[in-house]
């Protein structure tokens, strides 16, 4: 099987984010993707609770029968590492192709991560960008060259819908509905 590892905080998923893992499983003719909400992502903070963040995505998704979602990094707790997240997938799906999703961003700042040289080492990374974005980052990690793949530009940022929910003002485009009745019935960024 080919599967595309999906991960980030969610901090709500929207619109966005369905629109570029749907496009990268037909890009990259995926069988599925598996998203991974971040238990406890080092470089992030003031996150909602994992179970909120955990329930959204799974609502998000739950009518799409090639989208699956993970609690992998919350059944291990501490920090989330993706090298620790990726070797422990590998063990569940020894046999599997594995595709790690990241942006432009998370590229830029791949030394950075812990062992990054084993993420290319474990699965495909593929790296997303907007048209023309790719000429902006180094088309290599090391001896590492990742897969580019250009996504339909969809300019929803998770901070903008947190703020514009804390001044409430509409944000019904860019969640999917029962994402946006979630957050409203638990008073979510408000």
């Amino acid at each position: 099987m080919r599967i595309g590892i999906f991960g980030g905080s969610f901090n709500p998923i929207h619109i966005g984010h369905l629109l570029v893992a749907q496009d990268i499983l037909e890009q990259l003719k995926l069988d599925k993707i598996l998203f991974i909400p971040a238990f406890d992502p080092p470089h992030k903070k003031n996150l909602l609770p994992f179970h909120h963040r955990y329930k959204m995505l799974k609502l998000a998704i739950e009518n799409n029968p090639c989208f699956e979602i993970s609690n992998i990094e919350a059944k291990r707790k501490g920090k989330s590492w993706t090298v620790d997240t990726l070797s422990e997938l590998k063990k569940e799906y020894p046999f599997d192709q594995l595709y790690l999703i990241m942006g432009t961003d998370q590229f830029a700042i791949l030394k950075n991560w812990k062992e990054p040289t084993r993420l290319f080492q474990m699965a495909k990374v593929c790296v997303i960008s907007r048209p023309g974005q790719k000429q902006i980052v180094k088309r290599r990690f090391g001896k590492y060259k990742p897969i580019f793949l250009e996504v339909t530009p969809i300019d929803i940022a998770a901070q903008r819908i947190r703020q514009r929910i804390a001044q409430n003002r509409p944000v019904r485009y860019m969640l999917p509905e029962k994402v946006f009745n979630y957050i409203m019935k638990h008073k979510l960024y408000q």
